[in-house]
Parts: C-alpha cells; sequence; structure tokens
C-alpha cells in the first residue's frame, strides 16, 4: 500500500485529478492512511479548482460542518452552488436547504423549491421527502396534496420512514377521487423518472 500511496500522491501533486479525489477521499476515511479532515480538504479543494462537482461538493460538506475548516455557511453555499449547477443532486438538496433556512444565503422558500426539485426529479429520496412535505404545506410553492401524495410516495418506495406517517396524514384528508387522480399523477412521474435514468444509463 505504502509504494501504492506514494504513486498516488505523486500523481495528485502533478493535476491528476482521478489521483486527487483518490487522496481525499482515502484521508476523509481513514483507509490506509490517518483519517484527517484537513488533508482530505487540501485535496478535494485541489481537484474541486478543476471543477470537478463531487470534490466542489464535499468541500460543501466540509464548510457546512465545519470538519477541516473553520465552519462557513457562506462558503458552503459557494461550493454547493458549484456543484448543484453541474447537476449532482446532493448539492442541489444542501442547496436547497440552505435558502430554506436562510443559512450562508438570504432566505428564499421559492429558490429553495427550484434546487430541491432538482435533486428530487433525479430521484435524491430526502429531496423528494422534502418536496412533498413543501407541497403539502404550501411552502415555497403552492399547496397541491395531490404533488405532496406523488412525491411522499416517491420517497417511501427508497424507505424514507418520515414519509410514510406524512403521506397517511395526508389521505385522511383526501377523497377517493383525489387519491385516485394522485395514483394517476405517480404512476406519470414513476414512468418519467425511469425513462431518465435508462437514458442516463
Amino acid at each position: 500500500m505504502e509504494t501504492t500511496l506514494t504513486e498516488l500522491r505523486g500523481k495528485a501533486e502533478q493535476g491528476d485529478l482521478i489521483s486527487q479525489l483518490m487522496m481525499g477521499t482515502l484521508y476523509c476515511q481513514g483507509k490506509g492512511v490517518q483519517q484527517s479532515d484537513e488533508e482530505a480538504v487540501k485535496w478535494f479543494r485541489l481537484a474541486a479548482d478543476q471543477g470537478n462537482s463531487f470534490a466542489q461538493g464535499m468541500l460543501g460538506i466540509a464548510y457546512t460542518k465545519g470538519q477541516g475548516v473553520v465552519q462557513d455557511d457562506t462558503e458552503a453555499v459557494i461550493w454547493h452552488g458549484l456543484a448543484a449547477r453541474q447537476g449532482d443532486a446532493s448539492s442541489q438538496m444542501s442547496l436547497g436547504l440552505a435558502y430554506a433556512r436562510g443559512k450562508g444565503v438570504e432566505q428564499d422558500l421559492t429558490e429553495a423549491i427550484i434546487w430541491i426539485g432538482r435533486a428530487a426529479e433525479q430521484g435524491y429520496a430526502m429531496a423528494q421527502y422534502n418536496l412533498g412535505k413543501a407541497y403539502a404545506e404550501g411552502k415555497g410553492v403552492g399547496q397541491d396534496i395531490a404533488q405532496a401524495y406523488v412525491w411522499y410516495s416517491l420517497a417511501i418506495s427508497q424507505e424514507i420512514e418520515p414519509a410514510a406517517k406524512k403521506r397517511t396524514e395526508l389521505q385522511k384528508t383526501m377523497t377517493t377521487e383525489q387519491i385516485r387522480k394522485a395514483e394517476r399523477l405517480l404512476l406519470k412521474h414513476v414512468k418519467r423518472l425511469a425513462s431518465k435514468t435508462q437514458s442516463a444509463a
């Protein structure tokens, strides 16, 4: 492992993106090296500066949690924003939550739903749950019980337990016709998401 690690470090220092990502991940997880958030951040920053969305997202997490860097919500938003605009679902979700909570950026519920919605459309389970909640409560988006039912259902399919409780509560307020309409809408969403997954494969 020592020789391999030395070779990997050498490539990373020469600017090899994959090697930088691997070094960051090794230090993040403490595999083959002593775990170090500071070292992980160092390597992820080099990869992020090359435009890698995964590394940018990892820096966003680091700044959110204050791991290996001084905690800084504004800096977290900057890095998550870069990754989110490249289509990183996890960062889209994090950016959406930042807008929802007004952390590191001015609170904007409409903007929050845009980013959470993008993550949900990519199949990100917690984003689907949060989008369902937004539709149910009419926060950042017009209240829409059918849409809430759809997104809760999609989250349930990925074993997000709170979504099951929320959908049950929702069903108690819905007529049979409303549930049927929501089920039809759900089927359309499932087909669309499936076709997106196939085309991306």
